[in-house]
This record gives structure tokens, C-alpha cells and sequence, in this order.
């Protein structure tokens, strides 16, 4: 009996040291959480320049998440796991030609928004939630079938967007960071 007890005790214990947060709700400063308006369907109707596209509900473990509670630029480059699947899914002289164009707009956005003095952040786990004045967007960057390299613009007045790096100027940066909504 004694070691069905400490066998018990030993999984509650362990139970209450996983740090998880639940579906993304939690009783922070911000009041209203942004849900997705509903399962996304399937990937070929999914919209990658729609915020509302990366939004998730999901369980996220602590280690997974980044939050984001100031104005920036976050900047999504592929995992390893990422390219590799790449790599073997459009053979190595697609792939590479595919890297590089993707790695030489991302490079433009970066001296665009260095030269705009946007703070830039490098996105290194699968979530970043983005705390704004009044709302909070928990997005799901590394979904399956989404853009490896991609950009995300936030400022804490405003909904989070996903800028396209291909064309991207100045004005459309400008445009976002500007005061008021």
C-alpha cells in the first residue's frame, strides 16, 4: 500500500512540475484573447498573408513559446527538419535555387527594416504570442505546409500582419508602424 501511495504521490508531483499553458488562456494584463474563426480546411485554401491563418488554440509547452510585447519585426527561417523535407521533396537544384531566392528576400527585408530602425527578431520556437494593448495573438508559425521563410510585423496597437518579403518596401513598413490603428 505504502508504494501505491508514493507511486500516486510521485504523479501528481510530476504532474504539477509540467509547465503547459492552457489552450493559449491565461489571466494576464490583456483582456480579450484572438481565437481563429474556425479550422483552417484544407492547406490549399489556407491564406498565408491572413493572420488569422496562424492562430492557434492549441496546449503550448513554455519552451515552445515566444512572446513578443513590444513593436517589431519577427523573421521566420526554416529548421533543419524543415529543409531537409524540402530538399527531398523538390530535388537538390530546386531546392537550392528555392533557398537561395528565399534567403536574398529575406536579406532585402532585413536592410529594410535595419534602415527603418524596426527591431528585428528571429523566431526560434514553433509559437510566438504577440501581447498587444488589448488583445493577444498566439500564432502557430512552423504549421505543416505553411511558408518556411516568412515575415510577421507587430505593433502592440494593431493586429499582428504577414508581410510577403518579395517586393516589400519601405512604404508598406512605414504604412504599419505608423501611431493609431
Amino acid at each position: 500500500m505504502k508504494v501505491f501511495g508514493i507511486v500516486v504521490l510521485f504523479l501528481v508531483l510530476l504532474n504539477c512540475s509540467t509547465h503547459k499553458e492552457d489552450k493559449g488562456v491565461d489571466t494576464d494584463r490583456v483582456g480579450t484573447i484572438m481565437q481563429p474563426k474556425s479550422d483552417s480546411g484544407p492547406i490549399s485554401d489556407i491564406d498565408y498573408f491572413n493572420i488569422q491563418s496562424y492562430l492557434t488554440l492549441d496546449s503550448i509547452i513554455r519552451d515552445d513559446l515566444t512572446i513578443v510585447d513590444e513593436d517589431c519585426a519577427i523573421l521566420v527561417y526554416p529548421t533543419e527538419e524543415q529543409l531537409d523535407r524540402m530538399e527531398k521533396k523538390y530535388g537538390s537544384d530546386d531546392f537550392y535555387i528555392i533557398a537561395d531566392d528565399a534567403s536574398y528576400y529575406q536579406g532585402m527585408a532585413i536592410g529594410l527594416l535595419d534602415s527603418l530602425k524596426v527591431k528585428t527578431i528571429s523566431a526560434k520556437k514553433p509559437f510566438t504570442r504577440f501581447v498587444g494593448t488589448t488583445k493577444k495573438y498566439t500564432i502557430h508559425i512552423r504549421k505543416e505546409g505553411f511558408p518556411e521563410w516568412n515575415l510577421f510585423l507587430f505593433k502592440k496597437d494593431k493586429e499582428p500582419v504577414v508581410i510577403g518579403t518579395v517586393g516589400l518596401n519601405a512604404e508598406v513598413i512605414k504604412g504599419y508602424f505608423r501611431n493609431g490603428r
